[in-house]
């Protein structure tokens, strides 16, 4: 496998950031344009033509995929810029909310839903945005891989002392029986996340009574 060069990646962030901003701007378009053939289908509304009932659906349709649209850019041109920085300093709320909010369709996919409790106030941690992303989402595949369909992923935020803990809590889906701690720490994932936490200076634990896994950072700022 090839590394990738942390220039190679803000350069795929930067390029992916200027074309996701410039398709907010045409799906933008597209939904003031339905929005407003909606504002003209309003003041005909006495002249009766064919299909016209399908033609106003339609419009409802484009408009609200186009909102959507502008969402889903919206959130990829954020997690582009989070390539801006090889560190920087961050809400830990903030960071885990986008991360749930772009591992959903991957949770969806397992037939595994995932929720958020945030914590009451900002948690600032300093280190790399793109690797606690990816540290994130591998705890969470490392969870729904051994989760059955109808399961739930509970992520909290908490703190203790001078460490943020971002926990994930397997509720329902998994065997009660399965020893998950053995399997985390022999399996090829769990190896792989327990290197790349290390160049985050964090660590991954699993959690008692389990199952599931603990993220644990240094908070800064």
């Amino acid at each position: 496998m090839v590394e990738t060069h942390p220039r190679e990646v803000a350069f795929f962030g930067r390029i992916t950031a200027a074309f996701t901003h410039d398709m907010r701007n045409v799906l933008a378009i597209i939904k003031e344009s339905a929005g407003l053939m909606e504002d003209l289908l309003a003041l005909s509304q006495n002249a009766a033509f064919p299909q016209k009932d399908r033609f106003a659906r339609s419009l409802a349709t484009i408009e609200a995929q186009a909102k959507r649209g502008i969402e889903l850019s919206g959130r990829l041109n954020r997690f582009a810029h989070s390539t801006d920085e090889a560190v920087a300093t961050f809400d830990l709320n903030e960071i885990l909310e986008q991360v749930v909010f772009l591992s959903g369709r991957f949770a969806r996919l397992k037939e595994v839903t995932l929720s958020l409790i945030p914590y009451a106030d900002p948690l600032p941690v300093v280190a790399s945005p793109i690797a606690l992303h990816m540290a994130a989402f591998g705890c969470l595949e490392c969870c729904w891989d051994r989760m059955a369909a109808g399961g739930n992923i509970s992520l909290s935020l908490g703190q203790k002392g001078q460490e943020a803990i971002v926990s994930f809590v397997c509720q329902s889906g998994v065997d009660d029986e399965e020893d998950y701690s053995g399997w985390f720490y022999d399996s090829e994932a769990g190896q792989a996340i327990q290197k790349m936490v290390k160049n985050l200076s964090c660590r991954v634990e699993c959690s008692e009574p389990g199952p599931g896994l603990a993220l644990i950072l240094s908070l800064g700022g």
